[in-house]
């Protein structure tokens, strides 16, 4: 769970750094929407 989130993290921030200047700004952003698509959508369960 924790991992999740911390990878969305690291994207986040290596995608800013290389297509945008390196912003917390943008950083921010990015892991705002992709947090909030990962919650918005159900967990699948690994049975």
């Amino acid at each position: 769970f924790l991992g999740e989130y911390g990878a969305l993290l690291f994207f986040s921030t290596l995608t800013s750094v290389l297509f945008f200047s390196f912003s917390f700004i943008v950083i921010y952003v990015m892991f705002s929407v992709l947090v909030f698509i990962r919650s918005s959508y159900p967990r699948f369960r690994y049975d």
